[in-house]
C-alpha cells in the first residue's frame, strides 16, 4: 500500500493597499501606484491625486466673503462737522450710518440717528427749517448756542415732529448773533433709511424802502397750502401806518395797504400760496411815522 503525496503552493488572492515599492511590486494583477505608494486593482488609481501631508498639499481653502464695511459716515456726523446753512438753501446728506448724539428731550422719540448744522449772524434773524421729502420720520431741534455746546439734547429752543399731517418736521424763529445748532434726527433706532433733505429760508428784514421804523411778524403755510389773511391796524394809531405781506421765497410783496379804512390800513383776503415762509409788516408810512398800535390778524 502506497500514499500518494501531492505537494502544491498557496497563492492567496492579492489585497489592494499594501504597500509597495520600486523594488517591492504588487502582484498581479495589482500595480503599484507611485502617487500612493500602495497596490492598487486598475491604473486609474495610479492617477488618483496624492492624499495631502499637510496644509499646503490640500484642496483649494475657500474663503468666506466678509461683511461689507460701513459706508462712510456724513461729515456732519457730529457737532465738529456741523454743515453750514446760514446763506440758506436746500441740504441733503444721510443719517443711516451716523451715530446717536442727541436725545428725545421730550420731543420725538430715542435712539434715532443724527446730522447737526448751523447758522452764523452778526444779528438776529427769523430762519426757517423743514425736512419735507427727507425718506424717514424726522426730528428737528434747534438749539441757539454752538453746536459743541449741544451735549445730550437738553433744553432746545424749538423742535419739530410730525406737522403738516405727515412724518417730518417744520420750524420758523427768530434766532440770536452767533452760533445757532441745528440737529434733524430720526424719530427713533427703528428708522430703516436715513436720507435727509433739509431746506433752509432765511428770512431777512428786506421792507420796500420807506425808511419808516417796521415791526415784522412771521408765518408758516405747509407746502402747496393755499391760505387767506386778513389784518387790519383799526382803530387807527395816533401816526401813519401802513400793513404789508411778504413772501420770503421769492422775496415779493403780496399785499399792502394804507389808510384802506377810516379808522385806519386794513387788508383783507390776501392769498397765501407758492411758499412756507411768509412775513407780515407794520411799517411807518414815512421815517417819522411811528408809535403804538394794536394789530388785529386772521390767517384762514
Amino acid at each position: 500500500m502506497f500514499v500518494l503525496a501531492l505537494a502544491a503552493c498557496y497563492a492567496p488572492a492579492p489585497s489592494p493597499g499594501s504597500p509597495c515599492t520600486e523594488d517591492r511590486q504588487c502582484p498581479s494583477p495589482l500595480v503599484c501606484s507611485p502617487a500612493t505608494q500602495t497596490c492598487e486593482h486598475d491604473a486609474a488609481a495610479i492617477d488618483a491625486p496624492a492624499p495631502p501631508t499637510d496644509a499646503t498639499d490640500g484642496p483649494p481653502m475657500m474663503m468666506i466673503d466678509a461683511a461689507p464695511a460701513c459706508a462712510p459716515c456724513e461729515p456732519n456726523d457730529g457737532p465738529a462737522g456741523a454743515i453750514d446753512v446760514t446763506a440758506g438753501g436746500t441740504f441733503t446728506g444721510n443719517a443711516l450710518q451716523a451715530s446717536d448724539d442727541v436725545a428725545s428731550t421730550g420731543c420725538g422719540g430715542s435712539g434715532g440717528r443724527d446730522l447737526f448744522f448751523k447758522v452764523t449772524l452778526t444779528k438776529p434773524e427769523v430762519y426757517y427749517f423743514d425736512t419735507f421729502t427727507s425718506s424717514f420720520d424726522t426730528v428737528v431741534r434747534v438749539y441757539t448756542k454752538a453746536c459743541a455746546l449741544v451735549g445730550g439734547g437738553a433744553n432746545p429752543a424749538a423742535c419739530s415732529d410730525d406737522i403738516c399731517a405727515g412724518a417730518q418736521s417744520q420750524i420758523a424763529l427768530s434766532l440770536p448773533a452767533g452760533e445757532s445748532c441745528i440737529v434733524v434726527d430720526q424719530r427713533s433706532s427703528a428708522e430703516t433709511t436715513g436720507a435727509v433733505t433739509l431746506h433752509v429760508l432765511r428770512g431777512r428784514r428786506d421792507g420796500p424802502g420807506s425808511g419808516g421804523k417796521d415791526h415784522a411778524y412771521f408765518f408758516t403755510t405747509c407746502p402747496g397750502q393755499s391760505m387767506l389773511l386778513d389784518a387790519d391796524l383799526c382803530p387807527a394809531p395816533a401816526w401813519d401806518p401802513v400793513l404789508y405781506v411778504r413772501r420770503v421765497s421769492t422775496n415779493a410783496q403780496i399785499g399792502c395797504n394804507d389808510d384802506s379804512c377810516a379808522a385806519g390800513p386794513a387788508i383783507a383776503n390776501v392769498s397765501i400760496t407758492n411758499g412756507t415762509l411768509f412775513f407780515l409788516y407794520v411799517d411807518g408810512f414815512a421815517a417819522a411815522e411811528c408809535g403804538s398800535y394794536s394789530l388785529d390778524t386772521n390767517l384762514r
